[in-house]
């Protein structure tokens, strides 16, 4: 749960990067959808290495 709520506010964060670049053309529930999605699986590439890191040492 916590690692979805993180990923919309990392989704959301990047939707601000996309309208402030002018991406703007498409629309705007497929840029909210593909956002959420791309900051559900940055967050969870960011925890696995934090995971792995700490699993190492």
């Amino acid at each position: 749960m916590k690692r979805a709520v993180v990923g919309f506010f990392v989704g959301v964060g990047l939707y601000g990067v996309a309208r402030l670049f002018g991406l703007s053309g498409l629309p705007v529930a497929a840029i909210i959808v593909l956002s959420v999605a791309a900051g559900a699986s940055l967050t969870l590439w960011i925890e696995d290495s934090a995971l792995k890191e700490a699993r190492d040492q």
